[in-house]
């Protein structure tokens, strides 16, 4: 078996980023949180525990400089944007959407679905594109009764953003996805 390589030592000028692992609310809330606060603990996907690690990692601050302050809260802390905040919302296009922080294709448009709840619905995403998790606090234990409860995150694949949860809504198991987790790319032609 080989041996992993020796890590650089902290304080090692020559040593790489530390990546900045995702971190996710205790709860979806339509209201966004404030700049600065920190999230409440909750359930997080750590890559160092299972030993999944993403294709794309990045530091709090490169991640920061390439997604700006409101999308980065969404991505990368796991917030919650402000209902019809996002064009999307409401908008029904052809094409593909995608992650906003890897540009990974998530979504078709043509499963869109259109609520007057505020955020973006699809049915269903692209094949393993998304990774889904437990939403629920860090560390407390959950009766079965509390797991009925608990809800079902939705994140990027390739490098863990979360995208928003999968929710049943009017009868309808579907993905309820932040706008500002996605970008639109028109089909060709």
């Amino acid at each position: 078996m080989p041996r992993a390589p020796a890590r650089p030592t902290k304080g090692d000028p020559h040593a790489p980023p530390t990546p900045e692992p995702p971190r996710f609310p205790a709860q979806l809330s339509p209201r966004r949180r404030r700049p600065g606060r920190s999230p409440p603990r909750s359930a997080r996907y750590l890559s160092s525990e299972d030993g999944f690690t993403y294709e794309i990692t990045k530091t709090a601050e490169q991640w920061r400089a390439q997604l700006g302050d409101h999308d980065y809260e969404i991505l990368r802390r796991g917030g919650t944007e402000i209902p019809k905040s996002s064009p999307f919302w409401s908008q029904v296009a052809e094409g593909t959407y995608a992650c906003k922080g890897c540009a990974l294709p998530l979504y078709e448009g043509k499963w869109q679905v259109v609520l007057e709840k505020g955020w973006v619905f699809f049915r269903h995403g692209i094949a393993n594109a998304i990774l889904m998790g437990v939403d629920w606090p860090e560390g407390s234990d959950m009766t079965p009764e509390q797991a009925a409860l608990a809800a079902v995150e939705a994140h990027c694949r390739r490098c863990g953003g979360h995208l928003g949860h999968i929710v049943m809504i009017e009868n309808q198991l579907l993905h309820c996805i932040n706008g500002a987790s996605l970008t639109l790319t028109p089909p060709p032609g």
